[in-house]
């Protein structure tokens, strides 16, 4: 078995990279603002807000291991069901959810945003795998693992066992709440096969985690009419 691949702690800089590099303009901008990732296993947004604290809030911290991993430094760990946040109604001023309502039942979803709102004072940021095309990809992706008797985690297990949210789904349960909101892609189909290419070439070095993304996100990352994942910005 080659040691690591399929692994998501091995691209843990690429993955953060790539999800959290459209999302933390907003959260820059808003430097005094108290923040709250539902979803955020042992690391977060941690290491791209070094110098702040935030809330992070998880059904366990073990990123799909089989026990709980050290947390970083600048969380602070409330470990819930993100059904039933035990926070009092404009807790936090900004909410972050990303990669993380894939992994819920789709007759739960409406009550996981309704619980994000909430808690909520100003916005609530939620990106996830979206449609047929993504989860397709995905379904791939575990196919190849498998054929190369390599380890399949978790996280992957999860994606291809629930149906991945639409668009017109999500845009549904927004405007019954509602809130203002946008939404807008973030890394595109292309971008996710490469990765993937280069976790079965390289057994997921890391250089590639600390150089790649860059250049990833300027020629290909933000082009394309389809991508992987869709990020919504809600507004009270």
């Amino acid at each position: 078995m080659w040691p690591g691949v399929g692994d998501k702690r091995i691209f843990i800089m690429l993955d953060q990279k790539l999800r959290y590099s459209s999302v933390i303009w907003l959260i820059n901008k808003y430097p005094n603002a108290t923040i709250c990732e539902v979803g955020s296993g042992s690391q977060g947004i941690g290491p791209f807000i070094k110098k702040r604290i935030f809330t992070g809030v998880d059904n366990n911290f073990a990123d799909y291991t089989d026990k709980r991993r050290k947390n970083i430094k600048n969380m602070v760990t409330v470990e819930c069901s993100a059904l039933r946040l035990p926070f009092e109604n404009n807790s936090f001023d900004i909410i972050l959810s990303l990669d993380m309502i894939e992994h819920i039942n789709p007759d739960e979803r409406n009550k996981i945003f309704s619980e994000l709102i909430r808690i909520s004072k100003k916005f609530v940021i939620v990106g996830f795998p979206c449609g047929q095309d993504a989860y397709q990809i995905d379904v791939r992706h575990k196919k190849i693992l498998k054929k190369f008797h390599i380890k399949i985690p978790g996280w992957l297990q999860e994606h291809c066992q629930i149906k991945y949210p639409e668009k017109k789904e999500v845009n549904r349960i927004l405007d019954d709440t509602g809130c203002r909101y946008n939404s807008f892609g973030n890394e595109s189909i292309t971008l996710h096969k490469i990765i993937h290419l280069i976790e079965y070439v390289t057994r997921g070095l890391p250089i590639f985690a600390q150089f790649l993304p860059t250049l990833f996100l300027k020629f290909i990352g933000a082009k394309g009419k389809k991508f992987y994942r869709l990020i919504y910005v809600i507004e009270k």
